[in-house]
């Protein structure tokens, strides 16, 4: 792989630092199949490599790597880099995506409130408290109407 990008494998070799390196040769062979061009590639490996460094600094592995950890991520490195990039967050998006469908990673339970099925339910249960309660609110109004008739 390092033969299609560099022609130095110096480069290459700065490229896999961290506890993301094992996964680096796979994302670039998967980033080449989906036709991305050599410095795309690059550029993609650089944010996956600063990501591994900070995972190294933070004494995190592989295993605590997810959403909420890249967010940290990108919170530091805007602290720290004048530059940012606009593509870096969809980078680190197709890599966790990546390293789940190789079974890296486990894909995440899908939050019971963002599903569709959950969302309705909360809606329905809302609904039928209001009715309830403007129920009662007749009800009441009606005894009381009804009783003072007496």
């Amino acid at each position: 792989m390092s033969i299609l990008l560099f022609s130095d494998s110096r480069p290459w070799q700065r490229l896999h630092v961290g506890p993301l390196s094992p996964y680096i040769d796979p994302f670039a062979q998967y980033l080449l199949q989906q036709g991305y061009a050599t410095w795309t590639i690059v550029d993609k490996l650089r944010v996956v490599t600063k990501l591994s460094q900070w995972l190294e600094r933070h004494q995190l592995g592989v295993g605590a790597l997810d959403e909420q950890q890249v967010s940290a991520f990108f919170h530091q490195l805007h602290q720290n880099e004048l530059r940012t990039y606009h593509g870096d967050h969809t980078t680190l998006g197709m890599f966790l995506e990546h390293v789940r469908n190789c079974g890296i990673l486990t894909v995440p339970a899908p939050n019971v409130e963002d599903n569709a099925l959950a969302m309705l339910e909360r809606d329905f249960v809302q609904y039928l408290r209001e009715q309830r309660h403007r129920l009662y609110q007749q009800v009441r109004d009606l005894w009381f109407a009804v009783c003072d008739r007496r």
